[in-house]
């Protein structure tokens, strides 16, 4: 960051007193730390869950400019007025012996899960979101409308549902409108979990799921598989929010199947180190638009076969 040191030092410091300022330290298996966060201004909000929790890898009440951008951005629209950040101390600096194999994929499979135990014992019976620290609105000017109606579809379906995406990247013929209106899709295939809300049934399957269960699915692409291919998940028609795709160690995992290595050449062809917009538009274009164009190939396809018979005779 750039600018004069003092004026830098003051910030952290407000930043820091909105953490430091909350409910004590939770802790579980020593792993996780679960800190209360509100922000210095009011957002606008839109009651769509109990809980929002921010998962991030940051050192335990540090600030990296990763989990400030993500704070900014609730900051501006929260989907609840109580929002957690959860402090994950990684595998590689916690032991963390249940894990089914020592990896970014199963690690963040294993901090979903406690942050599902949480929900279950402070907010029993809420609808919860998860995000991920490198989370962010695609347009904060239209946004709150588009909640407004993902709040009354979840609301309507709860029972009958797992999860729900706000912002993944998904492929043609992986994904089908729901309902009339083309605004809300389930997804069957697909990669990013980074804003998702779960419903007090998903969270049952998040607990319950035996932890190797992507190795015995066969699933290299993490908790993506699990939550698009195993439950009961739906999109909305276009991205709410978005993270930029970088180089980490949960990138190389991906790289690991077909699918992920197409994600990933995907997120290199559009830049999406840079801004993730336009590649995840392109995604969510692809998806609506060319199985119509498909269906209607198909159709002309079958009208001049029809009329090609007549022509035979």
């Amino acid at each position: 960051m750039t600018g004069h040191p003092a004026l830098f030092m003051k910030k952290k410091k407000e930043m820091f007193q909105n953490i430091n300022g909350c409910m004590p330290l939770q802790r579980s298996e020593d792993c996780y730390v679960f800190r209360q966060w509100s922000p210095e201004t009011s957002p606008k909000h839109v009651d769509l869950v109990g809980v929002v929790y921010v998962l991030t890898t940051t050192p335990v009440d540090g600030m990296s400019q990763r989990l400030r951008d993500a704070l900014h951005h609730l900051s501006t629209v929260s989907l609840s007025k109580t929002v957690m950040i959860v402090f994950n101390r990684t595998f590689k600096t916690c032991q963390k012996p249940e894990l089914c194999h020592s990896s970014t994929i199963y690690d963040l499979d294993d901090a979903n899960r406690h942050i599902a135990q949480h929900a279950q014992a402070h907010f029993p019976g809420e609808v919860i979101c998860i995000m991920e620290d490198d989370f962010m609105w695609t347009d904060v000017s239209t946004v709150v409308h588009h909640l407004e109606h993902i709040r009354d579809f979840v609301e309507a379906n709860v029972q009958d549902m797992d999860h729900y995406s706000l912002g993944s990247l998904t492929m043609p013929f992986a994904t089908y409108p729901y309902t009339w209106n083309l605004r809300h899709w389930r997804i069957r295939k697909g990669g990013g979990t980074q804003s998702m809300l779960h419903t007090p049934r998903g969270l049952d399957k998040i607990v319950s799921r035996p932890r190797c269960a992507m190795e015995e699915l066969d699933m290299g692409i993490g908790i993506d598989g699990l939550y698009f291919q195993e439950d009961v998940t739906y999109m909305y028609f276009w991205p709410l929010s978005v993270q930029r795709i970088t180089e980490t160690d949960n990138q190389r995992e991906w790289s690991k199947t077909v699918l992920g290595q197409m994600g990933v050449w995907h997120a290199h062809l559009w830049k999406m180190h840079h801004d993730p917009r336009p590649g995840t538009y392109c995604v969510y274009i692809m998806c609506l638009i060319l199985p119509v164009l498909v269906a209607v190939v198909v159709f002309l396809a079958v009208l001049l076969s029809i009329s090609w018979k007549p022509r035979q005779r």
